[in-house]
């Protein structure tokens, strides 16, 4: 590898370097914030839910219980899936590593590097489930309100 020699690109070289270093943090910040919003988002469902879930499904079909249930279990699947790709985005999965020679520090520098990638590629992927989790549960509502009830 050569040494630049170029002295104006270390103005740049060094904006890059400390650009690096702090976009870990902000990805992790960013992912910290978005995981407060989706917790209080399913919190304010979950409670709505409990509010009504006792007559929400009177009068309904056996069929239509079943559309309810399926699209209910989709959003749940997807805001699992949301909150563990957040906290996996702001926090990562502790582990240890071990670093005893230049070929493993090669590669936990080379992690190192890319979790700013990994972070945010989680933290979109989280972001759009979190939007398709919010649609199923919108089905549910919608299918509890204008579902034919028996006898009406």
């Amino acid at each position: 590898m050569a040494v630049e020699r170029d002295l104006q690109l270390l103005p740049a070289a060094t904006a890059l370097n400390e650009a690096a270093r702090s976009q870990d943090k902000r990805v992790q910040a960013t992912a910290e914030k978005w995981l407060g919003a989706v917790t209080g988002i399913y919190g304010l469902f979950s409670l709505t839910g409990i509010a009504t879930a006792k007559d929400a499904l009177v009068g309904l079909s056996g069929a239509s219980k079943w559309l309810v249930a399926l699209a209910l279990l989709a959003g749940l699947a997807t805001a699992g899936s949301a909150l563990v790709l957040g906290y996996l985005a702001a926090y990562g999965w502790p582990r240890a590593v071990e670093v005893n020679d230049n070929e493993q520090l090669k590669l936990w520098y080379a992690a190192l590097r890319d979790y700013s990638k990994t972070a945010a590629q989680r933290l979109q992927a989280a972001i759009l489930l979190t939007f398709g989790s919010l649609a199923c549960l919108s089905v549910v509502m919608l299918l509890v309100w204008f579902l034919p009830r028996h006898g009406k």
